[in-house]
């Protein structure tokens, strides 16, 4: 396996945002970027992916807006406020948040849900971060797991294939910065802003 696994469309965030592929140093674009394309496929995941790709460049700019956002909210409220904030002003909201032990658990419980979107942070011994995002397609018995790498693109598969997928390129691609040593999976789903009529929440 390879970066090429999978994929169905190329994309870089480095295009876009300074810090190259190095999950240290784009200081937050990747969770940014990963929450903008959950927000793109829970709108309307039947678009294709070349539209979602389209879409992450259209929105390069709010995201470098964003990313900046994350690192100074991330130092004055920790991870739960700032992804809060950010999340619903790139169109999603937080459901609940899990920290899972390895790469098993997380394919684990992505399978298990379904029509859901995730994102997937993981912390490094060497230093930083990095976050990549899913979403679970299909009712209990269907679907399939689309995963959206900021630095690479977006990846299809079958269920059964996300664990080997996470071990063989992911695992691999990031093996430079050293052990993880810390998985949490964050579940979003579509955020609609409340309507406001007369000045009344409604």
């Amino acid at each position: 396996m390879d970066e090429t696994t999978y994929r169905t469309v190329e994309f870089s965030q480095s295009d876009y945002l300074d810090g190259g592929k190095n999950p240290a140093s784009a200081g937050g674009g990747c969770h940014a970027f990963g929450i903008a394309w959950a927000d793109e496929i829970l709108d309307n995941k039947a678009a294709g992916a070349q539209a979602r790709m389209d879409a992450m460049k259209r929105r390069a700019g709010e995201v470098r807006i964003c990313y900046r956002a994350i690192r100074d909210r991330w130092a004055h409220e920790g991870e739960s406020g700032a992804d809060e904030g950010i999340a619903k002003r790139l169109g999603v909201k937080i459901d609940k948040v899990d920290d899972c032990g390895s790469f098993a658990v997380v394919a684990n419980k992505v399978r298990d849900e379904h029509r859901t979107a995730f994102l997937y942070s993981f912390w490094f011994s060497g230093g930083g971060a990095h976050t990549i995002a899913f979403y679970r397609s299909g009712k209990k018995f269907g679907g399939h797991i689309y995963a959206f790498d900021p630095n690479y693109g977006e990846y299809k598969m079958e269920k059964s294939q996300l664990s080997a997928w996470l071990t063989g390129v992911i695992g691999t691609l990031y093996s430079g910065y050293g052990d993880i040593t810390r998985h949490r999976l964050t579940y979003l789903s579509d955020w609609v802003a409340p309507t406001v009529k007369g000045g009344v929440l409604v």
